[in-house]
């Protein structure tokens, strides 16, 4: 079977502060998520998840995983 899967994440950062100082700014980030399971058999499964930057400084994270069942 196949499984797709999407979604957003929003992260938002207070500043660092020290003595009641602000040590650095506030940041926000948005991500888009996008995911395909695939399972060739009852006991493998195959993950492939792509985490990517709209809005923000980060870049893109792409995972792939392998599971089986015993």
């Amino acid at each position: 079977s196949i499984t797709l899967t999407t979604g957003f994440s929003w992260l938002n950062r207070w500043a660092d502060e020290i003595n009641n100082i602000n040590q650095s700014a506030r940041m926000t980030n948005t991500s888009l998520n996008l995911g395909l399971g695939y399972s060739p058999a009852e006991d493998i499964t195959i993950n492939t998840t792509l985490n990517t930057n709209i809005s923000g400084r980060s870049g893109a994270d792409l995972r792939v995983s392998w599971t089986r069942s015993y």
